[in-house]
């Protein structure tokens, strides 16, 4: 029925019940006497007065139906006592409209991810009045582009009720990937009423898709707020399990170095706190506060406080996400409070395996072009092009269907440091790249430091990190004749073999589609390949690059000249070339070829120019002569050089050396050593800064003094890579020799250990354990007196700036050394004491070893332990208490615990140390001590 038929409907009521009034009327008329009714008859209207007064009536009647009807339609969304209250907006990105999204407290996304922005807004209804709790309401969404237009609006229908959150939401398709840069506004409102309204902006930018090519992971920390100190040089803190029923507020803690240029952006980072079983628990979103260091790194910054107050005991993880990506899983435990230290390696999702290179779609000229271009190599240049054309006819081959047999593609580069083998690795990831046979060609540049791990493990995971990093391209290990050790007196615990273990299956495997290129030295790379009967079949192209000629090196400083948008004079260039040729003759192979040139050129020559032109006035001219300024003349070109001053006047690596002040600051004890190298690292950074070199003509020499297992090697490892960073030294090879090596041996042989260990140290640091047992029986060799008298005669003849560091029970002047330490001095002349450890710093080195292993104490057995290192503190005679008693100790514990796992059928995980465990280690007077340690 239209509105038509009902107006009528209800007009045939309205006359009914008029005529019903009529009849009414009439009775009451004949009962009144005939003179009243004369008199009302005197009264009658006429017809037409009579017509209008019942239109009047009739409208009246409809009006107060009309009336009625508004009143009964109380219940519709525009009524103005019916509200929306809106309260959360979440983002999702999907990649189809079909994937299940998830909410996400994040607002800030990378114009790589998906191809769908999910909008969804939590909200409830109010009606003030109360006679109605739920209606059916339409929204209006629309998103706003960051021009200020309007890119997409739709409607939104559903019911809404006052007792119930509903969400309304919809997807938005995303533009094209380069238009979705910047902030996107989302506004969702009333149709019905467009003043109630609710609006959330999403920010795109356009980063690298990896966190590991945004920032550098510094540390990570789960702390107490009381544990920071006024006292910067106290350290925080940090704790892998904690006890909320004693604390209940602890903040996580994390930096990163920034490798961005754009130093003035805000970034999100978002934490989750998860359960064993996967259960979120905590979910947060915040921006990274950004400042630079007293080293001028820009870092990435938070701290979040977190209530742990009604969490159960048992294994939770910290999940820290950047992008979307996560960046580290860090697993703690509810329970008693333990301190530790979190091993970023094993925290990260992408540890740091090396440096990349991607391919630059954007660059005109072709790889192999390229490639032809460099100076030189003209042997090299022939022997890579007739590989690549016997790749390219064994892939022909194989696609016409002929017999064909691509060989492994992995390659050996042999020369000298400066002759490019670098530079030719990234033409390889794009040659390759383009005949289709990598999927991505990009290179990641390694070497030792980075695949070697300090403990049993650790390098199969950075091994395996560095393998997955390269995936579709090429995996360039510089120096890798440093992961071979084949000296069967050489030190055990040297993990590099381990690196070419792990190397070996994934090589010959058809569908690795990785090429992985070894670089090095051309004598110890033939050693390398010929120790592993494995090797030589899985690389079996080999190129040498042969040292540059006077006249190559002059064309390579023509180029970074021109590049540098300087001019030379011919007179001045004649000059450089002599001295090149004066250089290139005593050349050893460690010369630095384009390296060389490079270091002369922004080091000696540009400086030199500098100078003059500073006498000269120049630069207090209002106008200064343009041609001046671009011209070297011949008078700055030096008279010599000496190549590692050359290589000290680099710029320092700054985030190594703070990284290698961190693992020594994360050392327990040794307050005096960690102060005398951090003083150390401040004179170097002054001297550099003011144009000075740290060394003279003699090596770097240090001595270590003190007892066993007080920290002297790790604490020298440390120094190799500071000394490396800080360009004092050419490259970070740490190569020691032990006591056993040299105890009762022919003094020839002493000799060849000493000078094949010069000879692998390459400009690096010799590290000699002289403070071993058997030293300490002179008698049956020569003492670290005589040792050091060989050793003067060895670095002395040595080419480059290296470094020495002895270890030894008692330095020279030891009497001294310590009278001036005890008045406050960190170090005299190059020697660090290192004292013993005390009890308490014993029973944490303890804990450290255990917790590397996923172990920790129960408070009865943790008692026990800090008992028994006390006694055994206290009777230095019967048995003397070091770093490496704990590890003994801490192997004893391990394997009683994991045989009561075992015979419990308990699966291995983070595990307690019980009373059981450590049982053997209860002070028993009748005991001697030598029965306490070892397997009880």
């Amino acid at each position: 029925m239209d509105e038509k038929d009902k107006k009528i409907a209800r007009l045939e009521e309205l006359l009914q019940s008029i005529k019903d009034n009529i009849d009414e009327t009439e009775s009451v008329l004949d009962s009144l006497s005939n003179s009243e009714l004369q008199a009302e008859n005197d009264n009658d209207l006429p017809d037409d007065e009579f017509d209008r007064l019942l239109d009047e009536f009739i409208q009246s009647q409809l009006s107060e139906e009309e009336t009625e009807d508004e009143e009964e339609s109380d219940n519709s969304p525009s009524n103005t006592s019916h509200h929306i209250i809106f309260k959360n907006t979440f983002f999702s990105i999907c990649d189809t409209k079909e994937q299940i999204p998830r909410d996400s407290l994040r607002t800030q996304f990378s114009v790589d991810e998906g191809e769908y922005l999910f909008i969804s807004t939590e909200c409830i209804g109010q009606n003030e009045s109360a006679t109605i709790d739920a209606w059916d309401e339409t929204f209006l969404a629309e998103l706003i582009a960051p021009d200020g237009s309007s890119y997409i609006e739709t409607q939104i229908s559903m019911p809404i009720d006052t007792e119930n959150y509903a969400s309304p939401s919809a997807y938005f398709a995303l533009p094209e990937r380069e238009n979705r840069e910047g902030s996107w506004i989302y506004c969702l409102s009333r149709l019905s009423d467009k003043e109630e309204y609710t609006t959330k902006s999403a920010t795109f930018i356009s980063l690298p898709q990896k966190y590991d090519e945004c920032f550098e992971v510094n540390n990570y920390l789960l702390f107490k707020n009381e544990s920071i100190a006024p006292d910067p040089d106290r350290p925080i803190i940090s704790y892998t399990s904690i006890n909320p029923s004693i604390h209940s507020n602890y903040y996580i803690g994390f930096c990163g170095i920034s490798k961005l240029k754009d130093t003035d952006k805000s970034y999100e980072y978002e934490i989750k706190i998860r359960t064993q079983t996967g259960l979120t628990k905590y979910e947060t979103v915040g921006t990274f506060i950004s400042q630079d260091d007293e080293e001028r790194n820009r870092l990435w910054t938070f701290q979040e406080p977190v209530d742990f107050s009604d969490y159960e005991n048992g294994e939770y993880a910290v999940e820290v996400y950047f992008l979307g990506e996560k960046v580290l899983n860090a697993p703690f435990r509810i329970g008693n409070e333990e301190e530790g230290e979190y091993n970023l390696f094993n925290i990260q999702t992408r540890p740091p395996i090396g440096e990349k290179k991607e391919i630059d779609p954007t660059k005109e000229k072709d790889a192999m072009d390229s490639l032809q271009e460099m100076i030189g190599l003209n042997n090299l240049k022939q022997s890579i092009a007739e590989h690549l054309n016997y790749v390219k006819l064994l892939a022909a081959r194989k696609r016409a269907g002929l017999k064909a047999s691509i060989p492994p593609l992995h390659m050996v580069f042999t020369g000298n440091p400066g002759t490019g083998k670098t530079t030719v690795a990234d033409f390889i990831g794009e040659i390759f790249h383009k005949m289709g046979l990598l999927e991505k060609g990009h290179v990641i540049r390694t070497d030792r430091s980075k695949l070697v791990g300090k403990w049993l493990g650790e390098t199969e995971q950075k091994t395996e990190a560095a393998i997955e990093a390269a995936k579709g391209g090429v995996l360039f290990i510089d120096e890798a004749y440093s992961l071979f050790t084949n000296d069967k007196d050489g030190d055990k615990r040297d993990f590099g073999n381990r690196v070419i273990e792990t190397l070996l299956p994934k090589l010959s495997d058809d569908n690795f589609g990785t090429i992985v290129i070894l670089a090095g030295y051309p004598a110890e790379m033939k050693l390398l390949l010929e120790s592993n009967p494995g090797l030589q079949s899985r690389f079996p192209f080999t190129f040498h690059f042969e040292d540059y000629s006077p006249e190559e090196l002059l064309e390579i400083a023509d180029l970074t000249i021109q590049r540098e948008g300087y001019e030379i004079t011919d007179s001045a260039r004649q000059t450089l070339l002599e001295l090149i040729k004066k250089d290139h003759r005593n050349r050893d192979r460690h010369f630095g070829n384009a390296r060389y040139v490079n270091r002369l050129i922004s080091s000696k020559i540009l400086p030199a120019m500098a100078t003059r032109l500073a006498q000269s006035g120049i630069y207090d001219s209002g106008n200064p002569d343009k041609r001046s300024l671009v011209t070297i003349e011949q008078e700055d070109i030096p008279d010599n050089t000496d190549e590692k001053i050359i290589i000290s006047s680099e710029e320092f690596d700054e985030r190594t050396i703070d990284e290698c002040l961190a693992r020594l600051d994360r050392m327990i004890g040794l307050s005096n050593v960690k102060a005398a190298i951090h003083n150390f690292v401040k004179i170097a950074r002054l001297l550099h800064e003011n144009g000075k070199n740290f060394f003279g003509e003699i090596p770097l020499k240090w001595s270590f003094a003190g007892n066993t297992g007080t920290g002297k090697s790790t604490v020298a490892e440390i120094m190799s890579d500071l000394l490396k960073a800080m360009n004092i030294l050419g490259n970070g090879q740490f190569i020691e020799i032990k006591g056993e090596q040299l105890y009762n041996v022919p003094d020839y042989k002493v000799d060849e250990v000493l000078q094949d260990a010069m000879k692998k140290s390459r400009q690096g640091l010799l590290f000699i354990d002289g403070d071993s047992p058997k030293f300490k029986n002179a008698y049956n060799t020569f003492d670290s007196e005589q040792l050091r008298i060989k050793l003067a005669g060895y670095t002395s003849a040595m080419p480059g700036a290296h470094a020495l560091i002895i270890a030894e029970n008692q330095a020279p002047r030891q009497d001294l050394v310590e009278q001036l330490i005890g008045n406050g001095a960190h170090e005299v002349d190059h020697t660090l004491i290192f004292e013993d450890y005390t009890s308490e710093e014993l029973f944490e080195i303890l804990k450290q070893m255990l917790s590397d292993k996923d172990f920790s104490f129960e408070q009865k057995a943790e008692s026990i332990m800090q008992h028994y290192i006390e006694y055994l503190c206290s009777d230095q005679y019967s048995c003397y208490a070091n770093a490496r008693t704990m590890k003994i100790i801490s192997r004893t514990i391990m394997q009683n615990a994991y045989l009561r796992l075992g015979e419990a059928g308990i699966k291995f995980s983070r595990n307690r140390i019980t009373h059981a465990d450590v049982a053997c280690f209860e002070i028993d007077e009748r005991q001697t001590l030598r029965n306490r340690i070892g397997f009880c």
